[in-house]
């Protein structure tokens, strides 16, 4: 189903699209997912999300909120520089179906909703040392260094062809009989795998700097531990854990500047869901096929 706001008809695509990212950036997260926070579904958050959005947008057109010319040059200037210049540029435009100017004009329209949001903002004070302070010991937990650990792996890539997965599971059943002779684990990476750097080896990572269905496999080795073959949307692996680094503290000299700036974004949030909400009582909102 399809929302029309105000007028505007936004596909159930873009909120499913969006509900996927929330569920990706979830999977590297230790916290609660913030819509169970707020006691609803995945589904009701995106949609809730999309909504807000879309009245945030309307709204900052509607107030035509004035963005310098040279600021928008600016900007767009650093728009092309991240697609490599203008030949970069050009092509990606070429590839979307664009023009320059629908670019700038969705550029200024986020620009504009930047400016209201400011203005939405402006009255939220910065915290005092002992709000700071108080929000640290509240809070230790999350200024926590993550769980690192240290691991190998040996992987042969291949994209679902049967004969190229047969082949690739029939070598790395030879290593891993190999390995269970008492064979390096990294010469056989280095003979072996479709990355042969370093042995094999990952170095130090905490969770969400893999792929989910690499991390699920590996975090929840002990160190020493080599796995059986299994697969990620890389390909099939043979994984080994050397270390496991726990959480550590940090000091509060290291992070009073992240919690000034965790404590003042807070208090935005609820003063922008504050003003969405009046946005959206004030909207006309309905579902269509």
């Amino acid at each position: 189903m399809a929302l029309v706001i105000n007028g505007e008809r936004v596909e159930d695509a873009e909120i499913k699209h969006v509900g996927e990212q929330l569920a990706w950036q979830q999977s590297s997260s230790d916290g609660p997912p913030e819509w169970e926070v707020k006691g609803v579904d995945l589904d009701t958050f995106a949609k809730d999300m999309v909504i807000a959005r879309v009245l945030i947008k309307q709204e900052a057109a509607k107030r035509a909120v004035e963005i310098p010319g040279f600021e928008l040059a600016r900007e767009l200037k650093r728009v092309k520089q991240q697609h490599g210049g203008e030949q970069g540029f050009g092509q990606y435009l070429s590839e979307n179906n664009l023009t320059e100017a629908q670019v700038r004009e969705e550029i200024g329209l986020g620009m504009s909703v930047d400016k209201l949001l400011d203005e939405v903002c402006e009255d939220v004070p910065e915290p005092t040392d002992e709000d700071v302070r108080a929000h640290y010991e509240a809070h230790k937990d999350a200024f926590n260094t993550p769980e690192q650990i240290h691991a190998g792996h040996i992987v042969k890539h291949v994209q679902g062809n049967v004969l190229e997965m047969h082949a690739a599971h029939t070598e790395l059943k030879e290593v891993l009989d190999l390995i269970g002779q008492g064979q390096s684990f990294e010469e056989l990476a280095s003979r072996h795998s479709d990355c042969p750097e370093n042995g094999g080896d990952l170095g130090c990572f905490a969770r969400g700097a893999m792929v989910p269905e690499f991390e699920k496999v590996v975090f929840a080795l002990e160190p020493g531990d080599v796995t059986g073959i299994f697969e990620t949307s890389f390909g099939l692996h043979i994984a080994k854990l050397y270390e496991r680094f726990a959480p550590e503290a940090r000091p509060f000299e290291d992070v009073q500047d992240e919690i000034r700036h965790a404590w003042r974004a807070e208090r935005e949030n609820a003063v922008i869901d504050a003003f969405t909400g009046t946005l959206r009582a004030q909207a006309a909102i309905e579902e269509q096929a």
